[in-house]
């Protein structure tokens, strides 16, 4: 899984600074894990927007603290405004590469299956992520699975049938 790269500076925890944050179209987060202790932070809109657009919910990044530090983490949670959908609050986790880390994975069915085109059936994808477990460098962005292979109404895909790569469980 390639890293991503992210720029973030560290603010206030107080609910007066969030509204100013949110007003400088950044977003809060904060940064926690083993042995550190909670950082707030504060990212701009637009570079953490275009890494989920490029990287997707499931990327490694490189988060550069203030032009000083950085820290390998993974995206932990994304909070979203209920109507509005636009993001409230990022949680970041910092990870250790050696240890296996437990994440959901998205499957994406690929190609065509000819149960649907020609017999004019649905495609029922019943998970949409697997919890997967691995070494932070053998994560994967997604699970992507042929369904050319249903051609009729009593075909399926078991988890089972998912090939896994190297070192992931």
């Amino acid at each position: 899984m390639k890293k991503a790269n992210l720029s973030a500076s560290v603010r206030d925890a107080t609910r007066q600074a969030v509204r100013t944050i949110r007003q400088e179209k950044s977003i809060p987060a904060i940064l926690y894990g083993k042995n550190i202790k909670n950082i707030n932070l504060k990212i701009a809109e637009k570079n953490l927007t275009e890494l989920l657009e490029k990287y997707g919910t499931n990327a490694l990044i490189n988060l550069t603290i203030d032009d000083d530090k950085t820290i390998l983490v993974f995206l932990k949670s994304i909070q979203r405004h209920p109507v509005e959908e636009n993001i409230l609050h990022i949680d970041f986790w910092k990870i250790d590469p050696n240890k296996p880390l437990e994440t959901e994975i998205p499957v994406e069915p690929i190609g065509e299956s000819p149960a649907v085109k020609e017999l004019e059936g649905i495609l029922v994808q019943s998970k949409n992520e697997l919890q997967v477990s691995a070494l932070p460098d053998k994560l994967i962005s997604q699970f992507n699975i042929d369904i050319s292979v249903l051609k009729s109404f009593e075909d399926k895909i078991q988890i089972k049938d998912i090939p896994l790569t190297d070192g992931i469980t």
